[in-house]
């Protein structure tokens, strides 16, 4: 996995690219609460077009993400599922 970080725009956007999955979930967090922890209100967009796999603790980082204010975007079918899925799961509280 490889996440390209732009902190300097607004919003801040994150660019994820391969499996989301095992220890790349919490490096993915790390760099999300790197942009985050000095302003907690900074506008966030993670971009997970080329995201090829998410596994369970991704699901859960993504979700967390979309919670607190993260805006989560795809082009391709798995990831804008996985998007679909968390924006219903959400709805659901």
């Amino acid at each position: 996995m490889k996440v390209t970080a732009h902190k300097h725009g607004v919003p801040a956007t994150l660019k994820v690219e391969g499996k989301l999955a095992g220890p790349w979930v919490s490096e993915l967090e790390k760099t999300w609460q790197s942009i985050t922890a000095e302003d907690q209100e900074r506008e966030v967009v993670a971009d997970l077009s080329d995201v090829t796999f998410i596994d369970a603790q991704g699901w859960d980082l993504l979700e967390r993400m979309m919670e607190s204010g993260a805006e989560l975007q795809a082009h391709e079918l798995l990831p804008r599922y996985v998007i679909g899925e968390i924006k219903s799961r959400l709805a659901l509280r």
